[in-house]
């Protein structure tokens, strides 16, 4: 065994032995409820849109001491609890588990080459019917959660275990990421470009992912799904814009529709 060979053994070994202390936290945090929506993933994907206003989120955040990443939470609350009420899963106080994306880098640290990220779970008071409330706890629980490390699994080995066990795991119900974008419009070819969305992906056995990003003002929402576990998606984006607008996080005047489309199928090569 070569000399690097046995460092990255060594450091793959310091990370193994880390893991039970992570895997003690992880427990800490209880299960999931057991959801319908939480099944194996299949090949078709349903995509669903939402707009809100970046700045009357920011508002609706600091109103209940929370920030905008905290009115992404309630939004998908409510989409949880729309979509959870429509199949009779709904109880008083559920609270669904959210596992979110954050960034491990620190202010100022200047970017390396690839992504350093690790994982918040976060309980969404789904059982709440008054937005302000959930929002309010919801600010809470990331404050707390913001005081100790987030998740790191970061190692290859556990990546690949990670990945084999999502089809099983009991830990988390939806999947959540909110990103910044570009504070000002960008162009492309001359022409301004009007939306930006994120579209992330669903795993294992968590069917619904929402993926958020902020541009020039707006923050918008891409609520990807397995179409065959979760047909009526629409559900989800009917509570979480209704979500949005009791906080005062929809734009002003006219507003669009959530957009949903359907029907396409996985490429192979990812299936």
């Amino acid at each position: 065994m070569s000399l690097a060979a046995t460092g990255r053994h060594v450091t793959g070994l310091r990370r193994l032995a880390a893991l039970p202390g992570q895997g003690a936290r992880l427990t800490r945090e209880g299960r999931a409820p057991r959801l319908s929506l939480n099944q194996r993933i299949g090949p078709h994907r349903r995509l669903l849109l939402i707009r809100a206003d970046l700045e009357r989120a920011r508002a609706a955040g600091h109103a209940q001491g929370g920030t905008v990443n905290d009115v992404v939470l309630a939004a998908v609350a409510g989409g949880m609890r729309g979509l959870l009420a429509g199949r009779a899963e709904l109880v008083p106080d559920m609270v669904v588990k959210a596992s979110v994306a954050v960034s491990l880098r620190r202010p100022g640290y200047q970017p390396a080459a690839g992504n350093q990220v690790g994982v918040m779970i976060v309980p969404l008071p789904a059982g709440e019917a008054d937005p302000g409330r959930c929002l309010g706890q919801i600010a809470r629980a990331t404050a707390e959660r913001k005081r100790r490390p987030p998740y790191q699994p970061n190692a290859r080995f556990l990546q690949r275990w990670m990945a084999r066990a999502m089809a099983r795991q009991r830990l988390v119900n939806v999947l959540v990421s909110n990103l910044p974008g570009p504070s000002g419009p960008r162009y492309f070819a001359g022409a301004r470009i009007t939306e930006i969305f994120q579209i992330g992906v669903v795993q294992g056995n968590v069917t619904v992912s929402t993926g958020v990003l902020s541009y020039a003002g707006q923050l918008n929402f891409a609520v990807l799904a397995d179409r065959d576990a979760v047909p009526d998606l629409d559900a989800f984006g009917t509570g979480a814009r209704a979500t949005l607008g009791q906080l005062g996080a929809l734009p002003r005047g006219r507003h669009r529709p959530p957009v949903s489309r359907t029907g396409w199928r996985l490429p192979t090569r990812m299936e």
